[in-house]
């Protein structure tokens, strides 16, 4: 019978470390996930301005200055209303 007893405790005490073990565990994986997602968030970013300097690099013509590539839609809407006849094409 006292065997038995010891065995059984040993079972409980088991169960109660395995139970506190993998909370602690759990606690772990939550803060672990978090940093996980601000590390993808961050290197999403990091590969958009990649992406986009790439796109700049390919759509530069040599001699002619970058900074007409930084224009937004309505800056070249503005653009074109000032200037009508200089956006038609020469023949």
């Amino acid at each position: 019978m006292i065997l038995r007893d010891a065995l059984v405790g040993a079972l409980a005490l088991t169960v109660v470390a395995t139970a506190l073990w993998t909370c602690c565990v759990q606690a772990e994986n939550h803060q672990r996930a978090r940093d996980l997602a601000r590390l993808q968030r961050d290197w999403e970013m990091l590969e958009a301005a990649n992406a986009q300097a790439q796109a700049r690099a390919d759509a530069h013509v040599p001699g002619v200055s970058n900074r007409d590539l930084d224009v937004t839609r309505d800056e070249v809407s503005r653009r074109l209303r000032q200037r009508p006849g200089k956006a038609k094409v020469q023949p």
